[in-house]
Formats: structure tokens, sequence, C-alpha cells
């Protein structure tokens, strides 16, 4: 099973069905639970339950024990989180045969384990949407990341951000549904809005946002660079649209009605609000905020010596907004505030996803980001990891199979929160290799935030592997190995994937034939994986060669 349990004792036997589940509050959401990992199961609900839940005291949230005999299923938790993590287990435990026999305890090694979805570079159709969510719940996730600002786009409904350009937007009703469905599956959504920076859109719809270019003579010189990326300069050529004007009161005005709106649909402890990147000068990706002159005046007024520290008291305000509606807020840490601890309230958590040095790198220091994270959290700080050199899901020189295998959100027990694996242009249709490739990647950073050992990638793990991210066991190993398949390196286009052995496709594609897409939880994977091998398949009766993901498209330069 994926995550691995830490205590798994297998007996002889199987218990068969029917399922016959207690007729108590707990019975009615497993029984929605199981039905959504196993689509074509028959559960029944009665006083002669088969299935015992019991609650119990546990000392970690999420813990549990799970027992299987030839005659009934006992499974005892503490919390929700437990009982939905039993039912995970459980529903992996099931072959044609009936549930395997067995005896489990088990328990998380981290807290926050989370997969970000980007939703604001590309639209997600909710059924895919919700297929990865139940994935997640699958793999024992308990947060869901939900990307819904970015440069290009706010992809939900809005009153108070207008859709000037069009873009396909999530009412506020099918995100509350969403949220609903997530909390019957033991997820909370961590809705993520942006600030100061990714605010083209924003400045877009509201062009008050725009700093007040003192200038412009030198706004222009900045963005003249070769490498400028055109759709975030000015519509006059004046200035960067990169970041909004950070020293503006109404500035926050607006943010205030934007995070009471996003409030009132995710009911969640947190709210994450951007703040990575501040500039990427040779992309024209700039703030203008020293070179404004309503920032020049907030700098003058605070005695604020540099334009970092108006990024902190810009975080410092914004905090009293989230804390104002009952949100705990998170940033992504910006490399340029990792010499010392930054100046922000310590109840603001740091998402840690790039050190210190340059951005396209090969290797990164592990000293360097063991001194990083251990400085913040000295500081007071809690902190989770994302460090995108581990935990990304989209370039070549980012997850792989080898490093994850010797990865775990907190070697150095610094007492990080746990980890993230993010999933960035998600939506756009130019990295539809997403389809086939995502749900490995997630079950595969699902057991590295739930166990600190690792484990040797034999055939039994890459079949465990392909088992998780499908929703169906005893399909044996695929003669196309998914890790190789899925995380083998691609190229920094990112247009090709080579495939070390696209001979055994036709094999692998033979295997999930008899798979329904009616009896799994992961219908829409299911035909990408299988139109992924064919195209593999094609290719190699078309070109007599090793094939890649050409057929996937190139991907988009990144906002």
């Amino acid at each position: 099973m994926i995550p691995r349990a830490k205590e798994y004792k297998k007996n002889e036997g199987s218990f068969s069905l029917p399922l016959v589940l207690p007729d108590t509050k707990d019975g009615n959401s497993a029984a929605l639970v199981l039905s959504r990992f196993l689509p074509a199961l028959s559960v029944k609900k009665g006083a002669d339950a088969n299935v015992k839940l019991i609650t119990a005291k546990t000392e970690k949230k999420g813990e549990y024990t799970l027992k299987v005999t030839p005659s009934d299923i006992t499974a005892s938790y503490g919390d929700f989180e437990g009982l939905r993590n039993a039912l995970a287990t459980l529903a992996s435990l099931y072959t044609d045969e009936g549930f395997s026999a067995c005896e489990i305890s088990d328990a998380p090694s981290y807290h926050f384990r989370s997969v970000l979805l980007d939703l604001a570079r590309g639209y997600v159709e909710l059924p895919v949407l919700r297929e990865h969510l139940v994935r997640m719940a699958y793999l024992k996730y308990n947060y869901a990341h939900l990307h819904l600002m970015d440069a290009k786009s706010y992809v939900m409904e809005s009153e108070v951000v207008p859709n000037v350009e069009g873009y396909r937007q999530y009412t506020r009703d099918e995100l509350r549904e969403l949220c609903a469905f997530c909390a019957e599956m033991g997820i909370e959504i961590i809705p993520e809005i942006e600030f100061p920076t990714h605010t083209r859109s924003l400045i877009k719809a509201l062009p008050e946002l725009a700093c007040d270019i003192i200038d412009s003579e030198r706004a222009r010189e900045i963005i003249s660079v070769p490498n400028v990326i055109k759709s975030l300069i000015s519509d006059d050529g004046s200035s960067s649209t990169w970041a909004i004007c950070i020293g503006n009161d109404r500035t926050y005005e607006i943010y205030d009605r934007i995070i009471k709106e996003v409030c009132e649909v995710f009911s969640g402890e947190y709210i994450h609000v951007g703040g990575d990147e501040i500039a990427y000068p040779h992309l024209g990706a700039v703030p203008n905020w020293d070179n404004c002159h309503v920032c020049r005046a907030r700098m003058k007024e605070k005695g604020i010596s540099d334009t970092l520290a108006l990024y902190h008291d810009g975080f410092c305000r914004l905090y009293e907004v989230a804390a104002k509606y009952g949100k705990r807020m998170i940033k992504w840490n910006e490399q340029e505030e990792l010499a010392t601890p930054p100046a922000i309230p310590r109840e603001i958590i740091i998402e840690y996803w790039k050190p210190s040095v340059a951005y396209f790198v090969k290797e990164t220091d592990p000293a360097l980001i063991r001194s990083e994270m251990k400085m913040l959290r000295d500081a007071g700080f809690d902190v989770f990891n994302a460090h995108f050199y581990y935990t990304y899901n989209d370039e070549n020189s980012y997850m792989t199979a080898e490093k994850m295998n010797a990865w775990t959100p907190d070697r150095d027990s610094l007492g990080l929160m746990g980890g993230e694996t993010c999933a960035w242009e998600l939506g756009n249709p130019r990295y539809a290799y997403y389809a086939h490739r995502l749900p490995f990647g997630m079950a595969l950073f699902a057991d590295r935030v739930w166990n600190r050992d690792t484990v040797p990638y034999d055939d039994a793990y890459r079949a465990d592997l392909f088992a998780s991210a499908l929703g169906k066991n005893g399909l044996g190993s695929l003669p196309l190995s998914p890790i190789p398949a899925i995380l083998s390196p691609i190229p920094h286009s990112r247009a090709e994937c080579i495939q070390p052995e696209p001979e055994h496709a036709p094999a692998a594609l033979e295997a999930i034939a008899d798979v329904k897409t009616d009896e799994i939880y992961a219908p829409h994977f299911l035909t990408a994986y299988r139109d992924y091998l064919r195209s593999l398949i094609d290719h190699q009766e078309k070109n007599n060669a090793p094939v890649g993901e050409a057929a996937f498209g190139e991907a988009a330069i990144k906002e």
C-alpha cells in the first residue's frame, strides 16, 4: 500500500463481501468515503455490521489500527482523519478476492501533507479536479492547496475583482461544494491568492493597484531587457505589472474585501497569500516600489530603509486583515529575506520553496537549505518543506524517483510541519502530460510525507505506486515500470520525455485492457495513461525510435 504502513502483518485468508457498516454517523461517513475509493463496491449498513468502527484515544492526529480477518474488519481511530486513513488502507487491500487479512498499526510521521494544484494558469475541469482530490484522500493527504490567483488570472468568481479578460472561472457555489466534498474525505482546502507579486491580472482588473511611477524613463529602462515577458508590461509601456503598489492604503482596503470573499467560501484554518519572487529583472518581472510616489511616501512615513523592509511592512498589514477573518496566514519564503529572520509576525507559516541561491541550478547545497530552514525555525516560525528541487512535478531537474528515495521533509529534525508537492501549470493544455504523470508524483510524495525511512524502488513498490495512482490492486507489476515511464528526466523545454523501455508499451497496455473506468476512482487517469501508451506505440511504429512526450505539446513560459 502507498503510503507504507508503519507496522504491517499479513495473515492467511481474506474477508469476502458484502461489507456491512454500522448505521451510525461514522458508519455513514465511512460508506461515503468507501464509495469514492471503490465505486463498484457494495456497501450495506445495519445492526449486523461486520465492520466495527471504534473510537479510541491516540497519540497522533490521523493514527489508526486496522484488523482484517476472514469474518470481520475492525478499525480503531481517534479522529475523522484516522478513520479516513483506515478506510484508505482498507481500500488498498481490496482485490477481486476480497480484503486481504492483516493487522496494521499506523500513523503519519508528519501532520502536514499537502498537494498544490495550480488552477490559475489554466482551467481544470471539475470532474478531473475531484478525481485528484479523491486520489489525495486515498493517499492520506490532509491538505489541498488550490492556487487560485496568478499573473494570468483569478479563477474564483468575484464581486471585488472584475473578470475583464473573460477567462473561465469557478463559481463560488462550485468552490463551496468542492470544500464540502473535501471535508467528507478528511481534506482541508487551503486557498491561495497572490500578494504582492504575480499580480498582473489584478492590476489589469483594478488599475488603481498599480504604482504611481515617478520616473517613467527609468521604468522603461528596467523593462527593456532582451528576455522581457511582454504580458508583464503596462499598456503604455511605462512600467512592469509584476507587483502591486505595496505602499498604498487602498491596496489593503481591496485585499480586505478579497480575503473576506475568500473566507466566505473556504472555511478552513489557513489562507495562503503568495509572497515569492519579488523580482526577476532579466524577465522584466520587477516591482516599481522604489520608483513610486506612494511607496516612497510610505517608506518615509514608517522610517523604512529599503524595498525588502517595505515588502515585510506589507505582510504585517496583510496579516492583520487575515487575522481579522480568523485565518492563519501562509506565505512562500522570499529568497531575499533568508539572510536574517524576516520582520513579520511569527504566527505566519513559511512555506520553504527556494534557498538564497540562483534560481536555475542543477544542484543545491543541503547545508545551506538546512541552515536557512533552521534560521526560520529558531526565529519562531512554523515551516513546511516544498523545496522545488525535490517537490515540484513540472521540470526535468525536480522530482525524480532517485532523489525522492533519500528525501524526507525534515531529515535534520528541525520540527518542520511536513511537506507539499506542487503541480504548477496543471490546467495549461501545454502541460497535458500531467494527466498521466501527476498521479505517480502524488503517490511517490505521499509516502515521503508519511514515512521517514527510505524504500527500495523494486518491482513490488512500483506496482504499489501504480495501484495507488489508479485505485485498483491485483494487476501485478506492469511490464512498463511506472517510475521510469513517468519520472524519467525531461529536457528543460519539457516538450519531450524519453521513455527507457518503449518496447514494453504494448504489453503494459494489454495488462490494463480489462480495467473498467466505472470500477475505479481514477477514470481520467486510466484513459490518459492508455493514451500515453498508445502514443508510445504509435511513435515507435512510425519512427522506429524511443518515444517522448512531444505529442503532448510544448510548455508555456511561466508567469
